[in-house]
C-alpha cells in the first residue's frame, strides 16, 4: 500500500468524524477498520464526498452506515454490533456499487437561489439517491461545514450518472 493510501485512511477517520460528530467508546477498532477499508478500496482515487449515520447507543450497541463517493463508485460500510460481543469490527465488510447504477435522484428541501448572495447557496438541500434496493437520504444529519459543499458539488455529477 502506498504512503498516499495510508494517509487516506487517516484522512477518512478525520472526515468521517467531521461529517457528524458521534460518541464511541474506547474500543474503536470498528471505526478504524471502516476507514481502512474505504482507503484500501479507494486507493489513490479521490474521495469526493463522505457521509455517515453512526449511532453509538448508550447500551453499547453501535449502528453505522458510512458512504464514500469517488468519481466512479460508492463504498458502503454497514455495521451493527454490540460492544463486548467479540465482534469488534474485524468482520466488518465494505461493499462497492457503481455510481452509474443510480436509478433515481430526488432533490428537495432546498433553499431558494433567488435572493442568495456571495455564492453561499444552497444552505440546505436534501437528496435521495436510489441504487437498486439501496436508497440513501443525504446528508444523513445536519450538514457539516466541510462536507456539505462537497455534496453540493457532487449533485450535478450524480444527475449525469442517470444517463450513463
Amino acid at each position: 500500500m502506498s504512503e498516499k493510501s495510508l494517509a487516506l485512511a487517516s484522512e477518512m477517520c478525520n472526515r468521517i468524524y467531521e461529517a457528524g460528530r458521534f460518541e464511541y467508546d474506547d474500543d474503536r477498532a470498528w471505526f478504524d477498520q471502516a476507514a481502512s477499508q474505504i482507503a484500501l478500496i479507494a486507493g489513490d482515487t479521490k474521495i469526493l464526498y463522505v457521509d455517515h449515520n453512526i449511532n453509538a447507543v448508550g447500551n453499547d450497541n453501535t449502528k453505522a452506515l458510512i458512504l464514500a463517493f469517488t468519481e466512479d463508485v460508492i463504498i458502503i460500510v454497514d455495521l451493527t454490533f454490540t460492544a463486548g460481543s467479540n465482534d469488534d469490527g474485524r468482520n466488518l465488510g465494505a461493499r462497492v456499487i457503481g455510481r452509474k447504477n443510480l436509478s433515481a435522484l430526488t432533490v428537495r428541501d432546498i433553499t431558494n437561489a433567488i435572493g442568495s448572495k456571495n455564492g453561499d447557496w444552497p444552505k440546505r438541500v436534501v437528496l435521495t439517491l436510489t441504487y437498486g434496493e439501496d436508497s440513501f437520504n443525504l446528508p444523513f444529519r445536519s450538514h457539516s461545514r466541510d462536507e456539505f459543499p462537497r455534496l453540493v458539488e457532487l449533485i450535478p455529477r450524480l444527475a449525469l450518472d442517470l444517463n450513463a
